[in-house]
């Protein structure tokens, strides 16, 4: 009798745990709609032709229409030795991706009066040498602050747990140049943006971000990353070795890089806040119009950056927004058409696989729907 009761009590707590597990909101669920049914089949089938010859071991995408998520869906293996498939919440690293997250947790900060862009960054960080006195925050985030970018060495593991130590790797080195006269991207800057907003908070970065951003737009899949942490639906790393076989990637430990390169993500979230740019629920209209607003040089030469994202035009001319990068273990990338209302993003557990994600390639399927070309009329036979 008792062996019994104890059978049933643990049968009892098993079907508990699982009952109280944490499901996924609908915005993780797999989600394709029925109106785009033919073009998202067909894309479903370029998107594995490619991931088949590339050998990318999982990716994810999303795609928001008319403010609509009318696609989400993992596609291949978060993990290839444990059979476990990518989902719509499943983490990947993205790489300079996560430079878009900052520029929007920056613009936040300076919509609620808590920094300032143009003022001296030594007024947010007094132990800054005094060279870098005339750097500002504008500067930093759109690179045109003379410092310089990283070694590969300091690319790889250098286990620095935050970014005040990650920033003693550059932060003595002299500019380059005076600071808005160039532009010279650098992951540097953002580095120094993270470590920036940490000083004036006196709070740590991710806990910021989730504070001000991650949680106020639901964002539930980004945070930072963490080697030696459990995280949950985090993707399994993989990169290519020297003959272009699959791999899996290297421990990489960007604590003291969330900033810039060092954030977990899905390919949900990226397009979710992107769609925020065209639809804004939490962001003032003043907020978005910061991020979205081409930079200057102190020439007023203008950039075709804003806070985090590239801004310019697609090769027939289409206004576009986007944002890519990589490190080790992942990447990814969004592309945002504004007159169109289109957002398309994608996110992998390949290394060095931004210029291969098949944003592009998704966007032109909606394309065609929503630009019809007309149809050439046949030429007719002549009349005997």
């Amino acid at each position: 009798m008792k062996k019994y009761l104890l059978i049933v009590l643990s049968f009892s707590l098993l079907w508990m745990s699982i009952s109280c597990e944490k499901q996924p909101s609908d915005k993780y669920k797999i989600i394709r709609s029925s109106k785009y049914k033919k073009i998202i089949l067909e894309t479903r089938k370029d998107i594995g032709f490619q991931m088949f010859t590339s050998d990318i071991p999982g990716l994810s995408v999303a795609v928001y229409l008319n403010n609509e998520l009318v696609w989400s869906e993992g596609l291949g293996y978060a993990s290839k030795e444990l059979n476990v498939p990518v989902r719509p919440n499943t983490k990947f690293r993205i790489g300079g991706v996560s430079k878009l997250f900052t520029g929007v947790l920056l613009a936040r900060m300076v919509e609620n009066g808590e920094l300032d862009l143009k003022t001296p960054l030594r007024q947010y960080y007094p132990e800054l040498p005094e060279d870098k006195d005339s750097v500002s925050l504008y500067h930093l985030a759109s690179h045109s602050s003379g410092i310089r970018t990283p070694t590969f060495n300091e690319t790889t593991n250098q286990g620095y747990q935050t970014m005040r130590k990650g920033i003693s790797v550059f932060i003595e080195d002299s500019l380059l140049f005076q600071p808005g006269q160039f532009y010279y991207e650098t992951d540097y800057g953002y580095d120094l943006i993270g470590a920036a907003i940490e000083r004036k908070t006196e709070s740590l970065f991710h806990k910021i971000l989730k504070e001000k951003l991650t949680d106020t737009l639901k964002l539930e899949t980004t945070e930072a990353d963490n080697p030696i942490a459990v995280i949950e639906n985090r993707s399994q790393c993989y990169d290519r070795n020297l003959i272009a076989r699959t791999i899996r990637s290297t421990t990489q430990d960007n604590r003291h890089r969330a900033a810039s390169v060092g954030l977990l993500s899905s390919a949900v979230d990226i397009a979710t806040l992107m769609n925020e740019f065209l639809h804004p629920t939490v962001l003032k209209e003043e907020t978005v119009k910061n991020i979205i607003s081409p930079m200057t040089l102190t020439n007023g030469g203008q950039l075709n950056s804003g806070l985090g994202l590239y801004i310019g035009q697609d090769n027939q001319g289409r206004e576009l927004y986007m944002s890519s990068g990589s490190t080790k273990g992942g990447s990814a990338a969004v592309i945002a058409y504004p007159k169109l209302d289109l957002v398309v993003a994608a996110a992998c557990n390949q290394g060095q696989e931004e210029e291969g994600l098949p944003v592009f390639k998704i966007a032109s399927k909606f394309i065609e729907l929503l630009e019809p070309q007309p149809q050439k009329e046949q030429p007719k036979q002549p009349e005997k």
